[in-house]
């Protein structure tokens, strides 16, 4: 389970650059948290409880959330912190290891990843008492040389998007360099992932059976017993509530999961020691074939990638700099969503109405950002 929710920008026009700091809509923040927890978050949490104590505990849920949201909900929502922590005590949840922020620019170097991540995981030792076990990878860019070092440093698995994994293996394919093993490594199926969180949202009960039919076969065809699936299903980004019909249908799903001896649901801890296949982002069910993995959803365009080389120009000048106040700027203006929001896709209607956006066009997205980072970089100068 994802919980990420990205800090909503103001209108910063050009003519502000320089001369006012204040970049946050904040009436329009507490909106939309409150929002999200009351329509997603919550009937989530219960639902999940529920499906935990009807399996007799083999339902197991690990939990991604961003520091940055992390402190946001202490702030505005502590009701759903709380919500957590019951998660935490009742033994159905176990939390990820991640970037404070939610970034491509925190696996820029070895040393911003490894601050990130034990500032993430601090403070979920400080909320919840526990320390995560297993760091995930949401980013689309990910140098294998920095994340091994939170790998074998700090002694964590790993769970990553298999075309990570898939460039690593091509990246050592000679044989002047020792193989590394995989133990602890898992890849998250994006294909999968994407089509449960839009089979939750439906109401086709026979593409539910071809869905849970396709997870049980692909375990099946994997020839290790120990082999690791991971689906991430992101709880922040729907338009529409988490409601009665739609906890229904996730019922159904694990249920059917739960019912097959040959699947198990198991923590990120549990996890650490196996060694996995890695297998190809593919799903064996014939009815779901057509379903393709999805092209780069955060650099794929021109603004994108125009505003990722701000983003590391003022990751470069704002290492040397020693003014605390705009390092903890800079780790909620990095946000990756800021560069989601860009996607071409917005352009659709259909895709607008179905994933959030706090911008009407990814062209007032890229023009709010960059006036955003401009300030923030000559701040930085100054």
């Amino acid at each position: 389970m994802k919980i990420h929710i990205p800090m909503i920008f103001r209108n910063f026009r050009f003519n502000e650059i320089n001369q006012n700091d204040d970049y946050y809509d904040d009436h329009g923040l507490d909106y939309h948290v409150s929002k999200i927890c009351t329509d997603n978050l919550h009937p989530f949490f219960k639902t999940v409880k529920a499906i935990f104590r009807e399996s007799g505990g083999r339902f197991k849920v690990a939990v991604s959330i961003s520091g940055s949201t992390l402190k946001l909900l202490q702030k505005t929502a502590p009701q759903t912190i709380l919500m957590l922590s019951e998660l935490v005590q009742e033994g159905c949840i176990e939390f990820l290891s991640e970037p404070w922020s939610h970034s491509i620019i925190a696996f820029s170097n070895s040393e911003t990843l490894l601050r990130q991540t034990n500032q993430h995981d601090e403070l979920i030792h400080a909320v919840f008492g526990k320390v995560p076990e297993v760091l995930i990878i949401h980013s689309p860019i990910c140098p294998e040389k920095v994340w091994r070092t939170v790998q074998q440093g700090e002694g964590k698995g790993v769970f990553m998007y298999s075309n990570h994994i898939e460039r690593s293996k091509k990246a050592k394919g000679t044989k002047d360099r020792p193989a590394i093993s995989n133990v602890g490594i898992h890849p998250v199926h994006r294909t999968l992932s994407q089509e449960f969180q839009k089979l939750v949202l439906g109401t086709d009960i026979q593409l539910l059976k071809n869905f849970t039919s396709g997870i049980l076969q692909n375990m099946k065809n994997d020839s290790s017993p120990t082999n690791c699936l991971v689906l991430v299903y992101d709880l922040a980004v729907f338009t529409k509530p988490f409601n009665k019909n739609t906890a229904f249908l996730l019922k159904a799903t694990i249920n059917e999961l739960l019912a097959d001896e040959c699947f198990q649901f198991c923590f990120p801890s549990e996890t650490k020691t196996c060694l996995n296949t890695v297998f190809s982002d593919t799903i064996s069910n014939n009815d779901t074939d057509h379903f393709l993995l999805p092209v780069d959803s955060w650099l794929k365009n021109e603004l994108q990638k125009r505003t990722y080389a701000v983003q590391l120009s003022v990751q470069k000048r704002i290492q040397s700099c020693c003014n605390t106040a705009l390092h903890k700027k800079w780790d909620l203006i990095q946000d990756m969503d800021n560069l989601y929001f860009m996607n071409s896709d917005f352009f659709s209607e259909d895709y607008y109405m179905d994933n959030y956006c706090p911008y009407t066009s990814p062209y007032m997205a890229f023009t709010n950002y960059m006036n955003i980072l401009d300030d923030l970089a000559g701040r930085v100068e100054n």
